[in-house]
């Protein structure tokens, strides 16, 4: 599975990165047809941790496609039933079972980008497509029209539009307001942050059109910030600072004892002066 990260390394190099990549035969064949290798609930198990992965990892993977749901012969473009999400007998497989768990679980979008596309959203109201060369876009003009998204993280960034057209939006993190606005006498599609530093874990984020106008939106980005960043860099910089003076004494140490440096008394913190004679000035007469 990992060959897909060759594949977007390529297509990054040849300046097409916004491109995502979709598989459009997915999965592994169980040995019940090939005669060896994984056995049915193994093939289910790695086909879900795939999924997993690709949610996780990929932000530029787009839709990734079972191989088949019925069986047939291979030469006409059928399914080989070791790839199949139906028996024979028209039977669901444990594949079939496991995807249907997973679809049914609880829809939380993970760390990177969440494209409009993503079944992770719930949408209220219309809302209509727009294709824009290799990205893809969710607009609407209906006021009260809205949507939201449960995701895990520290932050999230939505990959909006700015124009002159644009109304007034409503956005909350988990019940809170965050103040938003995407007027602009320029249209742009820009990145704006809506929240960080938030505590790792499950949130949920919501934006409303509530005035007449336009609310279009190209995605949002979630992030995760490293947990106690700065605690351990102090924690480090603190043990760093102790190694060098212990170094730094046992250096001292050893050439004292090798008689490059004069041995010191302890507690001495001035060098003996020399002693002068009681010396008092003459009584004057």
């Amino acid at each position: 599975m990992s060959r897909a990260i060759l594949l977007r390394e390529l297509i990054v190099q040849e300046g097409d990165g916004a491109k995502p990549i979709w598989a459009t035969h997915f999965g592994w064949e169980s040995g019940e047809s090939s005669g060896g290798g994984i056995d049915a609930s193994t093939q289910a198990a790695y086909v879900v941790a795939g999924l997993q992965r690709a949610r996780a990892e990929w932000p530029w993977a787009g839709i990734l496609f079972q191989w088949g749901l019925l069986p047939g012969p291979d030469l006409d473009g059928g399914t080989p039933a070791g790839r199949a999400l139906l028996q024979a007998d028209g039977a669901p497989t444990p594949l079939l079972t496991e995807l249907g768990t997973f679809a049914t679980e609880e829809n939380v979008a993970p760390t990177g980008l969440a494209p409009v596309a993503a079944h992770q959203y719930v949408w209220e109201g219309n809302w209509d497509l727009q294709h824009l060369g290799a990205d893809t876009y969710r607009t609407t003009s209906e006021v009260d029209a809205r949507f939201r998204l449960r995701f895990e993280g520290t932050g999230v960034v939505a990959r909006a539009r700015l124009s002159q057209e644009a109304g007034d939006v409503v956005v909350s993190i988990d019940d809170r307001p965050v103040d938003v606005s995407l007027a602009s006498f320029q249209a742009a599609d820009v990145d704006i942050p809506l929240a960080r530093r938030l505590p790792d874990g499950i949130h949920e984020v919501s934006m409303r059109l509530s005035a007449p106008g336009e609310l279009t939106l190209g995605g949002l980005i979630i992030e995760r910030s490293i947990p106690m960043q700065w605690p351990i860099l102090l924690l480090l910089g603190s043990g760093g600072l102790l190694l060098f003076f212990g170094c730094f004494d046992g250096l001292l140490l050893l050439a004292e004892r090798a008689g490059l440096l004069q041995r010191h008394r302890p507690g001495e913190l001035w060098p003996e002066l020399p002693l002068i004679p009681d010396w008092r000035p003459a009584r004057r007469a």
